[in-house]
């Protein structure tokens, strides 16, 4: 799979060259050294060093597809592992690395060190431990800002870093896919930290429609995951009189009740993560970038971009110390949307459409909601359930999972998440007796909320989770949809339909373990 003379080995995204991986210069325009860079974050994690917990995690999710391309900020972090790691072995890999752009331990090394199939559990892990991290990472954010100390942070931080080092520097075919189920646990019990951070933050979620009407005004865009970052944001637009528009893994956040009370929260800008080179040259306003799914701003909108957190791109500006002046000041000075008819050009533009999915649909609804969900189920009006997301991405293939909702059968419900909802939240599915046939769980770290929502299903209707009349097609494009699959597997969920195409890293032999003990399919 990999060459020794390459540039550069990243596969990690579905986008990547198949079937080799990158080897010149990344899809995601990642270059021979900000991988190289990116290397030697997750090798120098893995090894004994002084880092604290939550540094290692804040590194980690820098590596996630589409999150810090800024060569400043991955070279100040490769310094600050390299100084904790204190190995002339690591010292010399990094100057190597910085001198020549190119990693010694790239994918290619655990392929020479382990051997193409564990080599394939390996990636597999090391991606899904990025992924798991990105949510970490979102709930050290929540603790800081709400003033907590949440001891079983730095707890679950080091659980990962275990499985980091496993990984990176010993692992076996024996005991391999075992430790790939870990992740996925860890990964559960992040998600389920997450899950009630957010809630304490910014109430329980409520199902809602999503306004997409543009309406005159100074505006700002915000984009990615981080709500503590949207709340921030509205907290300083609402007395400025700042819209703020969400976008993307954003759009959710209409649902949580500590955030919709703000009125200058307006509506849902554009689709999924990948049309953003093309739809943010027409926002007339900042637009802040918060976590992954960053890709290279273009010279028509650049000069706008910011980011927070770990996210950096160069020539971006970049948030620090809480300050929000500049940001706001552009917008301020910016036209935003000057009238109706100027709202309208850019609505047709970017092709807005209405949006139809009610959003909102979190375990405490399906609490409320539960005597009249398992009484039309055991009168027959529902008949099943069909999950459709996880990540949206470029490749045209994915249309499948446009088909996979319109084809579901009459009687049943179609649940979506992440930004894989793109695919099918303008589709026009109706109800069946006043409950939308199509519903939204929220963000891709909220498949927690959909697994207790199957558990909660299988417990009032006596039987497992594999046996509901239930179908799961999961999307992949990165890091985050992996850590989602292993956390799949690790609750024993079989069935899963997985697409458009297999993750690079699974050799045929993997795949077909997975096969045979999970039943997992691609989506046809």
């Amino acid at each position: 799979m990999c060459d020794i003379e390459d540039p550069m080995t990243c596969y990690q995204c579905e986008q990547t060259v198949k079937p080799n991986g990158c080897t010149k210069v990344g899809v995601c325009t990642k270059t021979p050294l900000t991988a190289a860079l990116q290397d030697l974050l997750v090798y120098g994690c893995a090894q004994h060093n002084n880092l604290s917990p939550k540094k290692v995690i804040q590194y980690m999710f820098m590596t996630l597809t589409n999150t810090n391309h800024n060569l400043q900020d991955l070279e100040n972090a490769v310094e600050d592992v390299r100084a904790q790691v204190g190995e002339k072995h690591f010292d010399d890999l990094v100057k190597k690395a910085i001198a020549t752009s190119k990693s010694e331990v790239s994918p290619h090394f655990y392929e020479k060190k382990y051997g193409k199939d564990l080599n394939s559990i390996v990636q597999l892990g090391i991606q899904g431990i990025k992924g798991a991290a990105a949510y970490l990472d979102h709930v050290y954010r929540l603790e800081e800002k709400m003033t907590m100390d949440l001891k079983e942070l730095d707890d679950l931080a080091k659980q990962l870093q275990t499985q980091l080092a496993y990984f990176v520097n010993s692992a076996t075919m024996t005991d391999g896919l075992q430790q790939l189920l870990k992740v996925g646990t860890i990964n559960f019990e992040v998600t389920k930290l997450l899950d009630e951070m957010n809630v304490k933050f910014n109430g329980a979620p409520e199902l809602c429609a999503i306004p997409t009407k543009l309406v005159p005004g100074h505006s700002i865009l915000i984009t990615g995951h981080d709500l503590v970052d949207l709340k921030t944001l509205l907290e300083k637009c609402e007395p400025l009189g700042i819209n703020v528009y969400t976008h993307g893994e954003m759009l959710p956040s209409f649902a949580y009740p500590e955030l919709k009370k703000f009125k200058c929260l307006k509506a849902n800008y554009g689709h999924a993560w990948q049309l953003q080179q093309s739809e943010f040259e027409h926002f007339p306003g900042p637009i802040l970038f918060t976590t992954n799914c960053i890709m290279k701003p273009t010279s028509k909108y650049i000069d706008k971009c910011y980011t927070t957190g770990v996210v950096g791109y160069d020539g971006v500006k970049h948030i620090v110390n809480d300050d929000w002046k500049m940001i706001l000041q552009q917008a301020q000075d910016m036209s935003g949307f000057v009238d109706e008819k100027h709202c309208r050009q850019v609505e047709e533009k970017i092709n807005q459409k209405e949006i139809t999915s009610t959003v909102g649909f979190n375990y405490r609804v399906f609490d409320k909601l539960s005597e009249t969900l398992l009484g039309m189920i055991k009168n027959g009006k529902i008949k099943g359930f069909r999950f459709v997301g996880g990540c949206d991405g470029v490749n045209k293939s994915r249309n499948v999972f446009t088909n996979a909702a319109e084809s579901a059968p009459e009687g049943w419900i179609v649940l979506t998440g992440a930004c894989g909802r793109f695919k099918v939240n303008t589709l026009k599915l109706g109800d069946i007796d006043g409950i939308p046939r199509l519903l939204d769980v929220g963000q891709c770290n909220d498949i927690y909320s959909a697994i207790i929502i199957l558990v909660k299903l299988s417990q009032a209707l006596d039987c497992t989770v594999n046996d509901l009349p239930l179908e799961l097609f999961v999307s992949w494009y990165e890091q985050k949809a992996i850590v989602q699959f292993l956390t799949l597997l690790s609750l024993g969920v079989k069935n899963i339909k997985l697409g458009p195409t297999p993750p690079v890293c699974i050799t045929p032999a993997v795949f077909e373990i997975l096969q045979k003990t999970y039943n997992v399919s691609l989506v046809q």
